[in-house]
């Protein structure tokens, strides 16, 4: 009995070059649950992994500003601001 061989995954390429894996967890339709293994689809109106890929997957806006250097450091500690 032979296994199904996984499809190789996709990848996009935002403005400022960072290449994005296409899967729920970089879509913007996501939407969590309160199990860390399983996130809720707004468009499907349904629970699905965080590596479900679908037809109306979009890129995130947390991802399309990846690499865009407007994002800013913290210390874990005291919360404040190391590197702008």
């Amino acid at each position: 009995m032979r296994r199904k061989k996984k499809p190789a995954a996709e990848y996009v390429v935002n403005a400022y070059h960072i290449s994005v894996k296409k899967c729920c967890m970089s879509c913007a339709h996501k939407a969590f649950t309160r199990l860390l293994t399983k996130r809720y689809c707004k468009e499907h109106e349904a629970k699905v992994k965080p590596t479900h890929v679908c037809s109306l997957w979009k890129m995130s806006d947390q991802m399309r500003m990846a690499g865009s250097g407007q994002g800013t450091v913290r210390d874990i500690a005291t919360k404040e601001v190391i590197i702008c």
